[in-house]
């Protein structure tokens, strides 16, 4: 999870990591950047906004991180109420459509919930590899962020 916000004017009570001016708290590691002028924000080459959003729908059963070109939906199925056994993780890479169209569906992957042989939690990919939730987040965080660089080139 990540949240982030403005630096406020007063002393927050957890201390945050900061990003230009944004404060951020996570329970990741959030590598250093190295600040350029609107940079994070505008790719110069074309001023193109590439600014994501992420939210969390009412419902508590999926979540999005996107900007206006692509969009990370992430769902979690758990078939039973007091178990984690068959439960999963549904992810798809999508276009967003304009109008009531539904969004063109790109990719999908899907990840078991597991515990490797060293007893971490996490999750296992159809393939058989094993991803913690932050290297989970990682990856599908870069997914994305290829896919947009790869629509600004």
């Amino acid at each position: 999870w990540a949240i982030e916000n403005v630096i406020s004017y007063y002393k927050p009570l957890i201390r945050p990591y900061k990003v230009g001016n944004h404060f951020f708290w996570s329970n990741f590691n959030i590598p250093n950047f190295k600040e350029e002028k609107r940079g994070i924000r505008r790719d110069k080459s074309t001023n193109k906004e590439i600014g994501l959003v992420f939210n969390v729908h009412k419902s508590d059963e999926y979540c999005n991180l996107f900007n206006n070109d692509f969009c990370i939906k992430i769902k979690w199925e758990k078939i039973y109420r007091d178990s984690l056994s068959d439960s999963y993780l549904y992810v798809e890479l999508t276009k967003p459509m304009r109008g009531p169209q539904d969004p063109v569906i790109l990719s999908k992957y899907e990840f078991n919930f597991d515990i490797n042989e060293a007893n971490n939690y996490g999750w296992l990919s159809k393939d058989k590899k094993f991803f913690s939730s932050e290297s989970l987040a990682n990856y599908l965080f870069k997914i994305l962020l290829d896919k947009i660089e790869k629509e600004l080139e």
